[in-house]
This record gives C-alpha cells, sequence and structure tokens, in this order.
C-alpha cells in the first residue's frame, strides 16, 4: 500500500512540474520594441500572399500541413484579411479578419471563426495574437485558445509559431511562413 501512495506522490509532483512547465514561457511582446523592421499588419498583409505551415500534436507529431492564400484591403477604419486555407487532406476553409486598430500597439480582431474578439498586439518587428478559434477536429469542433507570435524578417518572409490549448492544456503548434506575392506585371 505504501508503494501505491509513494507511486501516486510521484505522478502528482510530475504533473505539476509539467504543468508548471508549460505557461513558463517570459516572452512578452514588449521586448521586441525597437526591433526593425517594424510590422504594421495593415501594411504588410495589403494585397495578396501564401504561407505554408505544419500543425504538430501535444507530443511533437507531425499531424497536417497546410498552405493558405491571404488578401487583405482597408473598407474604412477596418482592415479585412481574406484567407483560404486547403488541408493536405483535401479539406478547404475560408475566413476572414477583421481588424481594427485601438491604439498604436493594440488591434481588436474579429471572425467569423473565433469565440468572440480576439486582440493583436505589435511591437517592432512581433505581432502577437490571442483568440479562441473554433476548429474541426474529427468530426468535432474543438475551442482552441491560440497564443500566436509573428515575426517579419529583412527580406519580408514573415516566421509565425502558434500555440493552441484546449481547457489550459497545450493540446498542439502551429508553425508556418508567409510571404507577399510579387505584384502582377502590367499587361500580364
Amino acid at each position: 500500500m505504501m508503494k501505491f501512495f509513494l507511486r501516486l506522490q510521484q505522478g502528482v509532483l510530475l504533473l505539476l512540474g509539467i504543468f508548471g512547465l508549460a505557461g513558463c514561457s517570459s516572452m512578452k511582446i514588449e521586448d521586441f520594441a525597437g526591433k526593425e523592421p517594424r510590422f504594421i499588419p495593415e501594411e504588410y498583409f495589403l494585397g495578396r500572399g501564401t504561407a505554408h505551415g505544419v500543425f504538430f500534436d501535444r507530443f511533437g507529431n507531425l499531424k497536417k500541413s497546410f498552405v493558405l492564400g491571404l488578401e487583405g484591403r482597408q473598407e474604412g477604419d477596418v482592415f479585412v484579411i481574406a484567407e483560404d486555407l486547403r488541408y493536405d487532406d483535401g479539406r478547404r476553409v475560408e475566413r476572414e479578419y477583421r481588424l481594427r486598430k485601438m491604439d498604436p500597439h493594440t488591434y481588436e480582431v474579429a471572425s467569423e471563426a473565433f469565440d468572440g474578439p480576439g486582440e493583436i498586439r505589435s511591437y517592432g518587428n512581433a505581432l502577437n495574437w490571442s483568440y479562441t478559434l473554433r476548429e474541426e477536429i474529427g468530426g468535432e469542433i474543438w475551442h482552441l485558445h491560440f497564443n500566436d507570435w509573428m515575426f517579419l524578417q529583412e527580406d519580408g518572409v514573415v516566421l509565425n509559431r502558434a500555440f493552441a490549448k484546449k481547457f489550459g492544456l497545450g493540446v498542439g503548434e502551429v508553425f508556418l511562413t508567409f510571404r507577399k506575392d510579387a505584384p502582377e506585371s502590367v499587361g500580364e
């Protein structure tokens, strides 16, 4: 009986350690103030772009890859990003994100795919998105909270790493790269 309680205690300590480490990121968006090039979403995402990405489950296994097309446009005081997402299994999802600038560093973002509004914070060359996405997984709708980091590089490529949680527990990670599409030549 003593061995059972000792193993139970060890298991509880292990779980507490795992959960404690899961929330220990010290990265803050303000840490990127002054970094170049400045990442202003309504400037970078204006026009067309393409992204390629992958989704890893909580164990680090590659579960899906995808390609998405983006097109950004200004509509009055709202900036709209239309997304056409194509998964490797053939599933296709179209979404729109509507960004409203609240102050020099904060945007409210709305989407029909979100549970309520999300937020984007912008400092230097980084964006940090926070939102809850409704995503179909295994025939069910999951409500996933994302902590989504984007970093603009000097060559115009954006590196994106997003962490997904459900009920406060990490369920996966997305990694993708964005690139602006070259403008079409006159006469094409």
